[in-house]
């Protein structure tokens, strides 16, 4: 089990807010973000409806708020992982 911190800079343009870490569990082609249980991170928030779920960010600073797919996040995931990242900035992600 490891952990991807989220933040956000706004693109550089003010202090990392910090929105909380994502969970991630297993390995490989069974890497599931999840967020952690029995705490608080009020700029995260999962979503779930018909289908996958959304995972929604709100950075206090500036106010972005992309929702994610759980296939988005998934792939993000695991290629921050893999490629030895630990922190996801809302404000670069890679879509």
């Amino acid at each position: 089990m490891s952990t991807l911190k989220v933040i956000c800079t706004n693109r550089g343009r003010h202090p990392r807010a910090r929105l909380g870490p994502i969970t991630v569990d297993g390995g490989g082609s069974d890497v599931r973000p999840r967020f952690e249980r029995g705490r608080r991170h009020p700029g995260v928030t999962a979503r779930t409806g018909r289908g996958q779920a959304v995972y929604e960010t709100r950075c206090p600073r500036c106010g972005r708020n992309p929702r994610i797919p759980e296939g988005d996040l998934f792939r993000i995931t695991v290629e921050y992982k893999a490629a030895g990242r630990d922190t996801l900035d809302i404000s670069h992600l890679p879509y």
